[in-house]
């Protein structure tokens, strides 16, 4: 598996704080996603895969926004996403984090 796309202009405030956020709340959106598909709410699923692929993108986490995509569209079908979807979106978050991590400030 290659690298997690993560783009960040290092070396500035904005790009560091940026990078904070993301740390932050990413992590708690993948935790909102489980809880609703816990829940087995389609509707709620969209929602919470929707934030968290707009974040994703937003942030240059393109692997993260396309298995939150991912889990969106499915939820999208009425269908509630299965382990194995979930299990990829976890997997890419983890190595998003550590990607994020070993950059320069």
């Amino acid at each position: 598996m290659s690298e997690p796309a993560v783009l960040l202009q290092a070396g500035t405030r904005r790009s560091e704080r940026m990078r904070q956020l993301f740390a932050e709340y990413a992590p708690k959106d993948v935790a909102a996603l489980e809880l609703v598909l816990r829940e087995g709410n389609p509707a709620e699923i969209v929602k919470s895969a929707h934030r968290l692929k707009g974040g994703a993108y937003t942030f240059g986490a393109v692997r993260l926004g396309d298995a939150a995509a991912e889990l969106e569209r499915i939820a999208r079908s009425g269908e509630v996403p299965g382990a194995e979807a979930l299990a990829k979106l976890r997997e890419t978050l983890t190595a998003t984090l550590e990607k994020l991590a070993s950059l320069p400030p």
